[in-house]
């Protein structure tokens, strides 16, 4: 795919240059993340590893979407559903639901109950453009952020209003009658500043499908500091879309999704802050296929309410605290996918979980650093539970670090997987009713960081172990799709990511493997198995030219991989992308034209 694109920034100073005003004030000479334990550390304090998608990176990549972007990340895989439904997943078993990997926008998750518990990635009312960074936990992060984050969680930081000030207008034009118009501006008066982006899209989807988009979508996120110690965050997104999902014959839906974001901070002082958020989501989607001889209305409605209060506090020099308590009310209306197999007599589902947690940063000595975290959640559907994890972190010097961390996770089967299942194979591998047990992860993990070049260049290697309990697994092979479990499952494997940043070059390399580990039954283990490629590579190179010009290369290899049981097994695939683009600066702003072609 060929792609033009023309963003235009109007400002006092060019987006680039705030962006990197804003890198620059948060990153030291370690990034900071805020999303491995809930409290600010540098990356190598975390007990988990983890990748930090910059702005640098986004503008180097030849990402159009947030999902494209995961695929820079060790581990991640992605596909598609239709040329607007991303598929992605994290060296777990490839569906079309991804449930394991939480998905946060600025600290409020956006999974849909409707959407079988999973992400639907073109519901999200935002673009690159309104992104600052992405943290990716790349493992078990329920002990901080619940459930849903079995195998890791992602945090989407958008740009701050204060630190974005200006304005922009993007065009992009591509072949598959791709075209892309947004615009975007920050301001405010000091106390109270916002920012607001809106844009349309349209496009033509994958060949040999009706799968075409229509969108337009709304984002606002502002600040208001009402004194020194009090702040005001709100956000609010709406996104609304036509989508075609035929394959041999047209067929349209309408997706519409919007979200709202309220909250309180009280910060006294760096480690002494209490925060009280307030969140929705909604998803709509109408969905009446009339192409088959029999109508199928597979239209529904989900609601998610969220509030949580936390408290970060410093207990003594050398121990931060941070805990709170949270609940979250969902309801999903779902004729189609709850009472046509009459395993649940109401086409309305709806629960509360409630959630307390707490996690603990140590410093027994200047060397040596305990992280600690418990996540206690009950959903009233099933047995209560509690994720746990424990991580050292030793620093050898200034520039090498090693860390241990063993955790155990828990998460709760979708309202969908409680309620939609079949239950009939082979015993005693797969067992009916798979929703009436939580699916369990025992994780250890062992890993090593290093900075060289003057801090230029970064190596992260991880070791890790994963021993999987009541796996619960979408099996579709034998007619309509259904949930069954898998009783054990181990696998272990290896990550590396090496970063490189210079005055003119970058350079960002992933790469993955993943073993199933041999047991009892192994063939049905391994049919399971080749839902997780052996290996993935990803790498991205990009160098600034002479005269504003940049240039980048971004190459990706994935093993064989099933994205589920009805699916043809299929060969490994490798592709590359190139991008080409030119900085034209004028007194009233910058103008970037930036041609892609994309495989």
């Amino acid at each position: 795919m060929i792609l033009l694109t023309l963003p235009v920034v109007h400002a006092a100073e060019s987006f680039a240059e705030l962006s990197s005003v804003t890198e620059d004030d948060f990153f030291t000479e370690l990034p900071v993340v805020l999303h491995a334990t809930r409290l600010q550390q540098s990356i190598d304090e975390t007990p988990v590893s983890m990748t930090v998608i910059d702005r640098q990176m986004i503008e180097a990549s030849s990402a159009t979407t947030i999902p494209e972007l995961l695929r820079y990340v060790p581990g991640f895989q992605l596909s598609y559903r239709s040329g607007d439904e991303a598929l992605t997943s994290y060296q777990g078993i490839a569906d079309e639901y991804g449930r394991r990997v939480q998905v946060t926008i600025d600290g409020h998750a956006v999974y849909s109950q409707a959407f079988m518990g999973g992400i639907l990635w073109s519901s999200l009312p935002i673009t690159l453009d309104d992104i600052e960074r992405i943290e990716v936990v790349r493992g078990p992060n329920a002990a901080a952020f619940g459930a849903n984050a079995l195998m890791g969680s992602i945090n989407i930081v958008t740009l701050d209003p204060h630190e974005a000030a200006g304005s922009m207008v993007r065009l992009d034009y591509g072949s598959n009658g791709r075209a892309q118009a947004g615009v975007r501006h920050a301001g405010g008066n000091g106390d109270i500043n916002y920012l607001v982006s809106a844009g349309y899209e349209e496009n033509s989807g994958l060949p040999n499908r009706y799968d075409d988009l229509q969108a337009k979508r709304f984002h606002l996120r502002g600040t208001w500091a009402i004194n020194t110690v009090d702040r005001i965050e709100f956000a609010l997104g709406y996104r609304d879309a036509e989508e075609g999902t035929g394959i041999t014959s047209p067929h349209e839906r309408f997706v519409e999704s919007s979200y709202q974001q309220l909250r309180w901070r009280h910060i006294n002082a760096a480690d002494d802050e209490i925060q009280l958020s307030f969140h929705h989501n909604r998803l709509v989607v109408d969905d009446l296929d009339n192409t088959g001889f029999f109508p199928l209305d597979k239209s529904f409605t989900s609601d998610q309410y969220d509030i949580e209060l936390q408290h970060i506090l410093r207990l003594r020099d050398n121990i931060r605290l941070v805990w709170g308590a949270g609940a979250s009310y969902e309801k999903v209306d779902a004729p189609w996918f709850y009472d046509i197999w009459f395993f649940y007599p109401d086409e309305e589902n709806s629960g509360t979980t409630w959630r307390v947690f707490s996690n603990a940063e140590w410093n027994i000595t200047p060397a040596l650093l305990l992280n600690a975290g418990l996540m206690y959640e009950n959903t009233g559907r099933i047995d209560d539970f509690l994720s746990s994890r424990i991580g050292l972190n030793y620093r050898v010097n200034d520039k090498h670090s090693l860390r241990a961390g063993l955790s155990r996770s828990w998460r709760a089967p979708s309202f969908y997987e409680n309620y939609s299942s079949f239950g009939y194979l082979w015993e005693p591998i797969f067992v009916s009713d798979p929703g009436s047990l939580k699916e369990g992860l025992d994780s250890i993990e062992i890993g090593y960081l290093g900075h060289f070049l003057d801090q230029k260049m970064a190596l992260d290697i991880k070791f890790f172990y994963h021993d999987f309990t009541d796996r619960i697994i979408l099996f579709d092979e034998f007619g309509p799709e259904f949930y069954s479990r898998l009783n054990e499952y181990e696998q272990a494997g290896f990550e590396m990511q090496l970063s490189y940043t210079g005055e003119t070059d970058s350079l960002h390399l992933g790469y993955s493997y993943v073993k199933e580990i041999e047991r009892d039954n192994s063939e049905l283990v391994e049919a399971v198995a080749l839902s997780s490629p052996e290996q993935t590579l990803s790498l991205l190179y990009s160098h600034r030219f002479a005269n504003d010009w940049l240039g980048s290369i971004s190459l990706f290899y994935v093993d064989d991989l099933r994205w589920n049981f009805s699916a043809a097994s299929t060969v490994p695939v490798s592709w590359a992308d190139l991008k080409l683009a030119r900085k034209f600066k004028t007194t009233n702003g910058d103008l970037d034209v930036s041609l892609q072609l994309l495989s």
